[in-house]
């Protein structure tokens, strides 16, 4: 399944009416294409007037502690991983630059990526990505960013940081992703986030 058609948000206000009804019109597209079956390169054209857009990257499965300590991305993962380079590779997705946590999975996954999307600045790894790091310290980052930007980590970090960024609230937004998945958010020219679209390895024919 492909992703969602964007939406032109640069009337949103900056008050918390405006993230929501952003946030819902996202919601709603993302559950209309996907309802319709929606297919085709204009599904994954910029959002008008966006000033960034940020793509939040999960990891792909990786083995058990039990397997191997350091957590690698399995097979599957892999797999999963390569599937959502090239879907994202097929729309012509360019990022500026891959940020990652420095656990191997996410190193791995964001490599893959990289091999793939060929961003400009390459990837490099960062702090404050861990599963459990409070996103506030991103929210500050990515204001001083524009273009397009990959964050590769781990739930519960990647839902909290979409939630913070679309209501002002970590906890308020319960968003699931499954592994190798991707939430595309925009940023408009007054600050304004929103939801474009969310898609899994599982959707992608």
């Amino acid at each position: 399944m492909d992703s969602p058609p964007n939406r032109n948000h640069e009337q949103e206000t900056g008050n918390g009416k405006g993230r929501r009804s952003s946030m819902r019109r996202g919601i709603l597209a993302f559950g209309l294409a996907a309802f319709l079956g929606i297919t085709g390169s204009d599904l994954m054209q910029n959002a008008g007037g966006a000033t960034m857009h940020l793509y939040l990257v999960r990891h792909g499965e990786a083995l058990d502690e039990g397997q191997d300590p350091q957590r690698p991305l399995s097979d599957k993962g892999k797999k999963e991983a390569e599937k959502t380079a090239r879907h994202l590779e097929s729309f012509s997705i360019k990022p500026d630059r891959i940020f990652h946590s420095p656990k191997l999975r996410a190193a791995q996954t964001a490599a893959i990526l990289e091999r793939t999307l060929h961003p400009v600045h390459g990837a490099e790894a960062a702090v404050g990505l861990l599963p459990n790091d409070p996103p506030k310290a991103w929210r500050k980052r990515l204001k001083e960013m524009d273009g397009s930007v990959f964050i590769v980590g781990h739930m519960p970090f990647l839902a909290r940081l979409a939630s913070l960024l679309l209501s002002d609230d970590a906890e308020k937004i319960q968003l699931g992703m499954a592994t190798g998945g991707v939430i595309c958010l925009s940023r408009d020219k007054k600050g304004n986030w929103s939801l474009q679209w969310m898609i899994a390895p599982g959707q992608i024919k």
